[in-house]
């Protein structure tokens, strides 16, 4: 089975151009209809889940319904993954351990962030994080830190 992890392409994200543009690349990957499943997570900034972002970083975005929508279109049958912090919680990982893989397309922004600490619980749980370079936008150019975390990248 091939699966594809998209990483909180959300409206409330898209305020830079650096982040836009995937909007129309993440969609086309998405309809060349390349994998069997699509999961999405979704990034919630709840304070009664994780009051870090609020508390330590003075951050108080993504609170609301508006900014929490998706910026693309999802395809029929995609799986949400709520997320209250950088990676996912157990039970999520649990949910894509029993989907028996052992790879998985990873896609979306923040790849400084959510992309890498999700890639490092994958790796953790024996699962190869297949991070797509020409399909994450992030503050900073991680090329280098997944290539020696993980081998390489496509």
């Amino acid at each position: 089975m091939k699966v594809l992890l998209v990483v909180d392409m959300q409206k409330g994200f898209m305020n830079s151009e650096n982040y836009k543009h995937l909007n129309k690349k993440i969609a086309e990957l998405i309809d060349g209809k390349y994998y069997d499943k699509y999961i999405f997570t979704k990034f919630k900034n709840d304070s009664t889940k994780n009051p870090l972002y609020q508390t330590k970083l003075n951050w108080n975005k993504l609170m609301t319904d508006a900014e929490q929508e998706f910026s693309i279109n999802l395809p029929s049958g995609a799986v949400i993954i709520d997320k209250y912090g950088y990676g996912l919680q157990n039970e999520d990982l649990e949910y894509i351990k029993s989907l028996d893989v052992d790879e998985m397309d990873i896609c979306g922004i923040e790849s400084e962030a959510c992309i890498y600490a999700i890639s490092l619980q994958l790796w953790d749980n024996g699962i190869y994080p297949n991070i797509l370079s020409k399909y994450i936008a992030g503050k900073q150019n991680m090329e280098a830190v997944f290539k020696r975390q993980f081998g390489f990248i496509k």
